[in-house]
């Protein structure tokens, strides 16, 4: 049935032939959304809707072809973004390889010159730029980066700010630990090899010193916490 100028909805009554295998109506002027209940025909292998004026999006039930090897959207109407669950398919071969001597063996998949949108799911990373030509809202390997991605900062740098930071504080704080156990190692023996008067004056300066050691402890754990 390929590029017999076939007009209208693809017939409701082809749901019933649960056995087929190949659906070529490419090249033709059907017109509507491409049906839900294609995803019954589970021993679908080649689908090939090319060239219509078919719009919508495309339906996720479409991932129940599990069978599939060959799809070809290309050159309609269709918008909305790839449905996720496209991810489950395996891309084995591009256009490239010719689907008609390879059917065993290909895994076809084409969404060229339509309108859809979003990111491309990361399967088909693998895939030619060309499989994705004419969809100005797409983004994401093969194509372009998402306005999103370029946005996000990496893993590895927020990794390596934490890990700056926590080095930084530990160094503080190691600092603050060998001063206080001077003053508090130095506060109990001098005592007993200083004069009275010596003592007297090291008790009070120590007491200064403990002040100073809690409060540097104190804003050093806030500025961490807020970091």
């Amino acid at each position: 049935m390929h590029g017999n100028n076939l007009s209208g909805k693809l017939p409701y009554n082809l749901r019933l032939c649960q056995k087929l295998r190949i659906i070529d109506v490419g090249g033709n002027k059907l017109t509507g959304e491409i049906p839900t209940w294609i995803g019954q025909m589970y021993q679908m292998q080649f689908l090939n809707l090319r060239g219509n004026k078919l719009h919508g999006s495309i339906p996720p039930e479409i991932c129940n072809l599990t069978n599939i090897q060959v799809l070809d959207l290309s050159i309609n109407n269709l918008s909305s973004i790839i449905p996720d669950c496209f991810n489950n398919f395996i891309v084995l071969a591009s256009k490239e390889s010719g689907y008609k001597t390879n059917l065993k063996f290909l895994k076809l998949i084409d969404f060229s010159s339509n309108r859809l949108t979003g990111n491309i799911p990361k399967s088909f990373s693998n895939m030619r730029a060309s499989m994705y030509a004419g969809n100005d809202g797409l983004c994401g390997d093969p194509l372009p980066k998402c306005p999103e991605d370029s946005l996000r900062p990496s893993t590895t740098n927020l990794v390596d700010n934490m890990n700056e930071k926590n080095f930084i504080f530990m160094q503080e704080v190691d600092i603050s630990m060998i001063f206080g156990f001077i003053i508090g190692f130095w506060g109990v023996v001098g005592s007993f090899l200083l004069k009275k008067s010596w003592r007297d004056a090291l008790f009070n300066w120590l007491d200064v010193a403990r002040e100073w050691f809690c409060v540097k402890v104190v804003v050093l754990v806030s500025k961490f916490r807020q970091s």
